[in-house]
């Protein structure tokens, strides 16, 4: 992936976009991040909920954590009945403790250390 840095040296892989194109990929940044920032919330508080030392350790945080969309391996667990889980997902927002994940399939929100 080329950084900020690498393009001040090598302007000429960065593509300017159509007054149209970046019209819409302006709206579309804007969108994607508020519908990150509410995942971000929405699992934040499920974890929190569910997980009162991860609550302790963010409450003592100071800074807001950062949102992301990564991929997240498979991790195996064990669900609430006992049974072997393989979680997986995308890391949403990540703390100094800790990021919250979401798994699609199972429908869960987790914390990866």
């Amino acid at each position: 992936m080329t950084n900020v840095a690498q393009l001040k040296t090598a302007p000429e892989k960065a593509a300017r976009l159509s007054p149209e194109d970046r019209s819409r990929m302006q709206r579309l940044y804007e969108e994607v991040e508020s519908r990150l920032q509410e995942m971000a919330s929405i699992g934040t508080r499920a974890v929190v909920e569910k997980n009162p030392d991860f609550a302790k350790a963010l409450r003592k945080e100071t800074g807001k954590g950062t949102l992301l969309f990564e991929p997240v391996h498979k991790q195996p667990a064990k669900g609430a009945l006992g049974m072997k889980l393989d979680m997986q997902g995308i890391e949403i927002i990540c703390y100094a403790s800790g990021c919250v994940a979401y798994d699609y399939d199972l429908g869960i929100c987790y914390v990866v250390n």
